[in-house]
């Protein structure tokens, strides 16, 4: 989380104002092994966490652009 948390806060300066993480680590597989899956979906594409941040951020900055219409 702090490492989502300094990424967004690098993408949106300020962002990292308006959130918060505190409390024990969710016990949720976080690296897991998606070789099964690409073995069966060879074509599946990867989205590095960069990525996928900035489409998100763009994708809530535009909803939120279009709701002011």
């Amino acid at each position: 989380m702090d490492a989502f948390i300094s990424l967004l806060e690098q993408m949106r300066p300020g962002a990292a104002n308006l959130i918060t993480c505190q409390g024990p680590q969710v016990p949720v597989a976080y690296r897991m092994d998606d070789s099964a899956l690409r073995s069966l979906v060879p074509d599946l594409p990867k989205t590095p966490l960069e990525a996928g941040v900035a489409w998100t951020l763009e994708a809530f900055e535009r909803l939120r652009r279009d709701e002011k219409i």
